[in-house]
Protein backbone atom coordinates (compact mmCIF):
# COMPACT_ATOMS: atom_id res chain seq x y z
CA UNK A 1 0.00 0.00 0.00
CA UNK A 2 1.16 3.67 -1.14
CA UNK A 3 3.00 5.44 2.34
CA UNK A 4 0.16 8.34 1.77
CA UNK A 5 -2.63 6.48 1.57
CA UNK A 6 -1.76 4.27 4.74
CA UNK A 7 -1.15 7.37 6.66
CA UNK A 8 -4.37 9.11 5.86
CA UNK A 9 -6.16 5.26 6.49
CA UNK A 10 -4.32 5.27 9.48
CA UNK A 11 -5.66 9.00 10.47
CA UNK A 12 -9.67 7.70 9.68
CA UNK A 13 -8.58 4.74 12.53
CA UNK A 14 -7.99 7.37 14.74
CA UNK A 15 -11.17 9.42 14.20
CA UNK A 16 -13.26 6.21 14.50
CA UNK A 17 -11.61 5.60 17.72
CA UNK A 18 -12.21 9.22 18.85
CA UNK A 19 -15.92 9.11 18.56
CA UNK A 20 -16.22 5.92 19.91
CA UNK A 21 -14.77 6.88 22.81
CA UNK A 22 -16.47 10.10 23.33
CA UNK A 23 -19.66 8.27 22.11
CA UNK A 24 -20.43 12.00 19.43
CA UNK A 25 -19.49 13.13 16.26
CA UNK A 26 -15.43 13.19 15.25
CA UNK A 27 -14.26 15.19 12.18
CA UNK A 28 -11.92 14.69 9.36
CA UNK A 29 -10.46 18.04 7.65
CA UNK A 30 -11.27 19.00 4.33
CA UNK A 31 -10.71 15.96 1.94
CA UNK A 32 -10.61 16.09 -1.83
CA UNK A 33 -13.03 13.88 -4.01
CA UNK A 34 -10.33 11.30 -4.29
CA UNK A 35 -9.79 11.24 -0.59
CA UNK A 36 -14.02 11.33 -0.40
CA UNK A 37 -13.99 8.07 -2.25
CA UNK A 38 -11.13 6.84 -0.53
CA UNK A 39 -12.55 6.86 3.04
CA UNK A 40 -15.81 6.05 1.31
CA UNK A 41 -14.58 3.10 0.31
CA UNK A 42 -12.77 2.41 4.04
CA UNK A 43 -15.39 2.91 5.92
CA UNK A 44 -18.61 0.78 4.55
CA UNK A 45 -19.00 -1.92 6.88
CA UNK A 46 -16.85 -0.66 9.59
CA UNK A 47 -20.07 -0.75 11.89
CA UNK A 48 -19.89 3.73 11.94
CA UNK A 49 -22.02 6.22 11.01
CA UNK A 50 -21.11 8.51 8.30
CA UNK A 51 -20.94 11.02 6.01
CA UNK A 52 -19.38 14.36 4.00
CA UNK A 53 -20.52 17.79 4.69
CA UNK A 54 -18.91 21.22 2.63
CA UNK A 55 -21.38 23.93 3.69
CA UNK A 56 -23.91 23.04 0.47
CA UNK A 57 -24.90 20.71 -1.89
CA UNK A 58 -22.08 19.30 -4.28
CA UNK A 59 -19.51 20.67 -2.79
CA UNK A 60 -15.98 19.40 -4.09
CA UNK A 61 -14.28 19.74 -0.42
CA UNK A 62 -16.21 18.12 2.64
CA UNK A 63 -15.68 17.32 5.92
CA UNK A 64 -15.69 13.53 6.92
CA UNK A 65 -18.14 13.24 9.68
CA UNK A 66 -18.10 9.77 11.79
CA UNK A 67 -20.02 8.86 14.81
CA UNK A 68 -21.36 5.45 16.20
CA UNK A 69 -23.88 3.85 14.33
CA UNK A 70 -26.61 4.63 16.97
CA UNK A 71 -29.99 6.20 16.21
CA UNK A 72 -29.55 7.80 19.85
CA UNK A 73 -26.09 9.91 18.83
CA UNK A 74 -26.95 12.54 16.10
CA UNK A 75 -24.69 14.04 13.74
CA UNK A 76 -23.36 17.25 15.20
CA UNK A 77 -24.77 20.36 13.17
CA UNK A 78 -22.73 21.41 10.06
CA UNK A 79 -22.41 25.19 11.83
CA UNK A 80 -20.83 23.81 15.19
CA UNK A 81 -17.79 23.20 12.52
CA UNK A 82 -17.44 25.19 9.37
CA UNK A 83 -18.03 28.95 8.88
CA UNK A 84 -18.10 31.09 5.54
CA UNK A 85 -16.05 34.23 5.08
CA UNK A 86 -16.74 36.55 2.19
CA UNK A 87 -13.75 38.52 0.98
CA UNK A 88 -14.36 41.99 -1.09
CA UNK A 89 -12.38 44.12 -3.18
CA UNK A 90 -13.23 46.52 -6.10
CA UNK A 91 -12.84 45.31 -9.45
CA UNK A 92 -9.45 47.31 -10.69
CA UNK A 93 -6.14 45.67 -11.67
CA UNK A 94 -5.80 41.83 -11.23
CA UNK A 95 -8.42 39.71 -11.61
CA UNK A 96 -8.09 37.72 -8.68
CA UNK A 97 -8.82 33.91 -8.63
CA UNK A 98 -8.70 30.69 -7.27
CA UNK A 99 -4.88 30.49 -6.62
CA UNK A 100 -4.22 34.07 -5.36
CA UNK A 101 -7.12 33.38 -2.59
CA UNK A 102 -5.50 29.95 -1.44
CA UNK A 103 -2.39 31.09 -1.65
CA UNK A 104 -3.05 34.16 0.94
CA UNK A 105 -4.91 31.94 3.01
CA UNK A 106 -2.08 29.26 3.59
CA UNK A 107 0.09 32.39 3.82
CA UNK A 108 -1.91 33.44 7.37
CA UNK A 109 -0.52 30.05 8.10
CA UNK A 110 -3.56 27.73 7.60
CA UNK A 111 -3.40 24.24 6.32
CA UNK A 112 -4.38 23.31 3.32
CA UNK A 113 -7.03 20.71 5.30
CA UNK A 114 -8.53 23.57 7.07
CA UNK A 115 -10.13 25.33 3.86
CA UNK A 116 -12.90 24.34 2.15
CA UNK A 117 -14.26 25.33 -1.40
CA UNK A 118 -12.82 28.98 -2.45
CA UNK A 119 -15.85 30.88 -4.92
CA UNK A 120 -14.61 33.82 -6.32
CA UNK A 121 -17.15 35.79 -8.71
CA UNK A 122 -17.70 39.11 -9.76
CA UNK A 123 -20.60 41.62 -10.02
CA UNK A 124 -18.31 43.58 -12.52
CA UNK A 125 -17.85 46.44 -10.31
CA UNK A 126 -16.71 44.40 -6.92
CA UNK A 127 -15.38 41.10 -6.80
CA UNK A 128 -15.93 38.67 -4.03
CA UNK A 129 -14.57 35.27 -3.28
CA UNK A 130 -16.73 32.97 -0.55
CA UNK A 131 -14.46 30.61 1.34
CA UNK A 132 -15.81 27.59 3.84
CA UNK A 133 -13.37 27.08 6.58
CA UNK A 134 -13.45 25.06 9.34
CA UNK A 135 -14.77 27.40 12.67
CA UNK A 136 -11.79 26.86 14.59
CA UNK A 137 -9.62 29.27 12.12
CA UNK A 138 -12.80 31.32 10.65
CA UNK A 139 -12.05 34.18 12.95
CA UNK A 140 -8.21 34.51 12.26
CA UNK A 141 -8.83 35.10 8.67
CA UNK A 142 -11.22 38.00 9.50
CA UNK A 143 -8.80 39.62 11.74
CA UNK A 144 -5.70 38.90 9.72
CA UNK A 145 -6.83 38.95 6.14
CA UNK A 146 -6.03 42.14 4.40
CA UNK A 147 -4.30 41.31 1.07
CA UNK A 148 -4.32 39.26 -1.47
CA UNK A 149 -1.09 39.57 -2.90
CA UNK A 150 -0.89 43.30 -3.92
CA UNK A 151 -4.70 44.16 -3.38
CA UNK A 152 -6.67 45.24 -0.47
CA UNK A 153 -9.68 43.21 0.79
CA UNK A 154 -12.66 43.14 3.22
CA UNK A 155 -13.25 39.64 4.96
CA UNK A 156 -16.40 39.76 6.91
CA UNK A 157 -18.15 36.08 8.12
CA UNK A 158 -21.37 35.35 6.73
CA UNK A 159 -24.10 32.48 7.08
CA UNK A 160 -23.70 28.78 5.20
CA UNK A 161 -27.04 29.83 3.81
CA UNK A 162 -25.87 32.72 1.75
CA UNK A 163 -22.56 31.16 0.00
CA UNK A 164 -23.01 32.17 -3.59
CA UNK A 165 -22.05 29.01 -5.10
CA UNK A 166 -21.56 29.97 -8.77
CA UNK A 167 -23.09 27.69 -11.69
CA UNK A 168 -21.06 24.32 -12.92
CA UNK A 169 -20.06 24.96 -16.43
CA UNK A 170 -20.15 22.32 -19.04
CA UNK A 171 -20.99 21.50 -22.22
CA UNK A 172 -22.93 18.29 -23.57
CA UNK A 173 -21.79 15.90 -26.32
CA UNK A 174 -23.88 13.17 -27.76
CA UNK A 175 -22.31 10.15 -29.53
CA UNK A 176 -22.62 6.93 -29.52
CA UNK A 177 -20.05 4.01 -28.64
CA UNK A 178 -19.43 0.54 -29.41
CA UNK A 179 -19.47 -0.45 -25.55
CA UNK A 180 -19.64 1.60 -22.46
CA UNK A 181 -15.97 1.46 -21.57
CA UNK A 182 -13.43 3.82 -20.33
CA UNK A 183 -11.26 4.29 -23.13
CA UNK A 184 -14.51 4.68 -25.35
CA UNK A 185 -16.00 7.30 -23.18
CA UNK A 186 -12.89 9.13 -22.89
CA UNK A 187 -12.50 9.03 -26.61
CA UNK A 188 -16.09 10.67 -26.90
CA UNK A 189 -15.68 13.09 -24.62
CA UNK A 190 -12.12 14.41 -25.19
CA UNK A 191 -12.55 13.80 -28.64
CA UNK A 192 -8.88 12.03 -29.18
CA UNK A 193 -8.41 8.64 -30.70
CA UNK A 194 -9.34 5.50 -29.05
CA UNK A 195 -5.26 4.34 -28.93
CA UNK A 196 -4.92 7.46 -27.61
CA UNK A 197 -7.41 7.04 -24.83
CA UNK A 198 -6.40 3.35 -24.01
CA UNK A 199 -2.29 5.27 -23.81
CA UNK A 200 -3.87 7.75 -21.71
CA UNK A 201 -5.37 4.78 -18.94
CA UNK A 202 -2.43 2.61 -19.44
CA UNK A 203 -0.24 5.21 -18.26
CA UNK A 204 -2.37 5.83 -15.34
CA UNK A 205 -3.53 9.24 -16.21
CA UNK A 206 -6.61 8.60 -15.99
CA UNK A 207 -9.34 8.58 -13.12
CA UNK A 208 -12.66 7.19 -12.74
CA UNK A 209 -14.52 8.23 -9.66
CA UNK A 210 -11.76 10.52 -8.25
CA UNK A 211 -9.67 7.04 -8.03
CA UNK A 212 -6.73 5.94 -10.56
CA UNK A 213 -7.59 3.35 -13.74
CA UNK A 214 -5.29 2.01 -15.59
CA UNK A 215 -7.78 -0.93 -17.06
CA UNK A 216 -8.97 0.97 -20.61
CA UNK A 217 -11.89 -1.78 -20.10
CA UNK A 218 -13.42 -0.99 -17.29
CA UNK A 219 -17.07 -0.39 -17.60
CA UNK A 220 -18.11 2.84 -17.20
CA UNK A 221 -21.74 3.33 -15.24
CA UNK A 222 -24.63 6.80 -15.70
CA UNK A 223 -23.20 9.24 -13.20
CA UNK A 224 -19.66 8.13 -13.09
CA UNK A 225 -16.96 10.98 -13.20
CA UNK A 226 -13.73 10.55 -15.05
CA UNK A 227 -10.82 12.75 -15.31
CA UNK A 228 -7.57 13.12 -17.60
CA UNK A 229 -4.70 14.50 -16.81
CA UNK A 230 -4.17 17.68 -19.14
CA UNK A 231 -7.45 17.08 -20.82
CA UNK A 232 -10.34 18.15 -18.52
CA UNK A 233 -13.14 16.49 -16.33
CA UNK A 234 -16.33 15.06 -17.59
CA UNK A 235 -19.66 12.73 -16.22
CA UNK A 236 -21.28 9.73 -18.15
CA UNK A 237 -24.58 11.85 -17.91
CA UNK A 238 -27.11 8.98 -19.34
CA UNK A 239 -26.46 5.56 -21.77
CA UNK A 240 -29.17 5.38 -24.06
CA UNK A 241 -30.91 3.07 -26.31
CA UNK A 242 -28.36 1.28 -29.35
CA UNK A 243 -28.58 2.57 -32.90
CA UNK A 244 -29.68 0.57 -35.63
CA UNK A 245 -26.41 -0.50 -36.00
CA UNK A 246 -25.85 -1.88 -32.68
CA UNK A 247 -24.37 0.94 -30.76
CA UNK A 248 -25.19 2.59 -27.47
CA UNK A 249 -25.94 6.14 -27.57
CA UNK A 250 -24.55 8.00 -24.44
CA UNK A 251 -24.73 11.37 -23.05
CA UNK A 252 -21.53 13.40 -21.76
CA UNK A 253 -21.28 16.65 -19.81
CA UNK A 254 -17.91 17.96 -19.68
CA UNK A 255 -16.54 20.57 -17.30
CA UNK A 256 -15.41 24.18 -18.66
Amino acid sequence: MDPDVKLFLSRIDDKLRESEREYDTAYFGFLTPGERAAAARYLDGSGAAFRFEGGYADAERTLLLIKPDNDAIPFRDTGDMLSAVRISSFQEGKTLGHRDYLGSLIGLGLKREAIGDILPYTDGKMQYCDVILLKSVGRDVLFSLERIGRTGVKAEEIPLGYLHVPEKSFREIRDTVASVRLDAVVSAGFSIGRNEAKELCRRALVSLNYQICASPDSKVGEGDVISARGYGKLQLAEIGGETKKQRIRILIRKFE
